[in-house]
């Protein structure tokens, strides 16, 4: 085993590096900060077949015996499962189950949780009923987890 520092940095979503949002720009900057902070930073990030294959590495490293300090994630703006090219939930349970794998393993986990505008009345005055009637109980989905399974929420 090495004592280098280590951590695991999550994002359930695509980032386009390109962006100006900061939904885009912060989590590039947080995994350079953790870098800087003397981290080497396994990332878990893009759509879910490449979060699929970026988690089985980490837990393979994680058989292996590699040690983590912690899991920081940062949420989407959208609710988790639905984070894919055309927001189908086609991996509802991935990151979730990863998140529960890594707290079954000792592995401390924080999240950066990005908007709750959709509990305010604008995000009921400016998205349709439809479209609200698909994401509350995803979005509310996602605390019931956070609720469980975070050790910190920032």
């Amino acid at each position: 085993m090495d004592n280098v520092k280590r951590c695991i940095f999550h994002v359930p979503n695509n980032i386009d590096r390109s962006a100006k949002s900061g939904s885009s720009k912060r989590p590039l900057k947080m995994i350079e900060a953790f870098k800087e902070n003397g981290y080497k930073v396994d990332v878990v990030m893009g759509y879910a077949n490449e979060r699929k294959r970026q988690i089985e590495i980490i837990k393979d490293n994680i058989k292996k015996g590699t040690k983590y300090d912690f899991l920081y994630s940062e949420s989407s703006t959208m609710p988790t499962a639905l984070t894919e090219k055309k927001h189908f939930p086609m991996h509802p349970f991935l990151d979730f189950s990863f998140m529960k794998y890594c707290r079954k393993k000792g592995i401390k986990i924080g999240l950066f949780y990005r908007d709750i505008h959709w509990k305010f009345n604008h995000y009921k005055n400016n998205v349709s009923l439809w479209k609200r009637f698909i994401t509350v109980p995803f979005y509310r989905y996602d605390l019931y987890q956070y609720r469980k399974l975070l050790d910190v929420l920032y």
